[in-house]
């Protein structure tokens, strides 16, 4: 399986979901990107630094904790009743760029 492929797509979503966010920008492809980012990217940057599965299995297991990893996020800001939707995008999405260029950057 090409993991660069999934690390580029996996950083041009949050980047570019980062930026339609901040620019105001709605729509179809907004909510698309907003699905994969929530459904993928965060788990997907933990695992670059974890070495347990491969495959399929590891995108599986990224769908998982990029689930738990924004439920906990958000869960996290209403309890402190300090719901910001776009801080916990910039958060969440600015620390899964960087880990993944960390990830990328470690394996050559």
């Amino acid at each position: 399986m090409a993991y660069g492929v999934l690390d580029a797509s996996a950083a041009l979503c949050a980047i570019t979901l980062m930026v339609l966010a901040h620019s105001g920008t709605g729509g179809v492809a907004r909510l698309l990107l907003a699905l994969v980012f929530v459904s993928f990217v965060p788990g997907w940057a933990v695992l670059g630094h974890v070495p347990v599965a491969h495959g399929w299995s590891r995108v599986a297991l990224a769908v998982a904790l990029s689930l738990t990893l924004c439920t906990a996020g958000a869960s996290a800001m209403a309890w402190l009743a300090q719901w910001q939707p776009n801080v916990l995008l910039d958060l969440v999405g600015g620390a899964s760029v960087l880990a993944i260029l960390a990830s990328r950057a470690r394996r050559r």
